[in-house]
């Protein structure tokens, strides 16, 4: 029961960022007056919406740090997205092909359930305790300062997807954000 509760919870929570993705690549796309028709399309918007919310939350660290606020605001951005999607995804899903796409889908969940197992136990990555999680505690707590690898040169080395992990990093998921992550690039 509790495992259940786990797996679903992680599940849920890789469901609202990927449908944040989802939304922030169909924002970025209609910036571009494009349009997102096709099953391709979608998983093209995903990416782009990722890539799109890591330069987000690059330009958000510089002025805040990236906390309840950005969580709230981006997620809701994402899903407001997303909601326009509805209609092509409804419409990707006509014909034929929706036998072989739900079969798709049914192995892609098969495979999140084990992925989400395999994320409830320790965080036993060596760098994890080695720089990952102070970075994104430095994240959720103080913004970036600019010129700060002039100091050292050590100082300077980030990566994009700590920022993330801050994002994840909040609310039932504060502290937990390795439970999340890796998962959910993964799948």
């Amino acid at each position: 029961s509790s495992l259940a509760s786990t797996l679903c919870a992680i599940m849920l929570a890789w469901g609202l960022y990927g449908m944040t993705c989802l939304g922030m690549g169909a924002w970025y796309i209609r910036c571009r007056r494009q349009t997102v028709c096709t099953a391709k399309d979608l998983a093209a918007a995903y990416w782009v919406g990722f890539a799109t919310l890591l330069g987000i939350l690059q330009i958000w660290h510089l002025l805040r740090p990236v906390n309840g606020w950005a969580h709230v605001i981006l997620i809701g951005v994402g899903l407001l997205g997303f909601l326009s999607l509805l209609p092509q995804i409804a419409s990707s899903w006509s014909g034929i092909r929706a036998v072989r796409r739900l079969f798709f889908v049914l192995l892609l969940l098969l495979l999140a359930v084990w992925i989400a197992d395999r994320s409830i136990g320790p965080g036993t990555f060596y760098d994890a305790g080695l720089y990952h999680i102070q970075a994104v505690k430095w994240i959720t707590r103080y913004r970036i300062i600019p010129g700060l690898a002039n100091l050292h040169w050590r100082l300077g080395f980030t990566s994009s997807l700590h920022l993330f992990a801050a994002l994840m990093n909040q609310g039932i998921w504060a502290g937990n954000a390795n439970h999340l992550m890796n998962g959910f690039i993964l799948v």
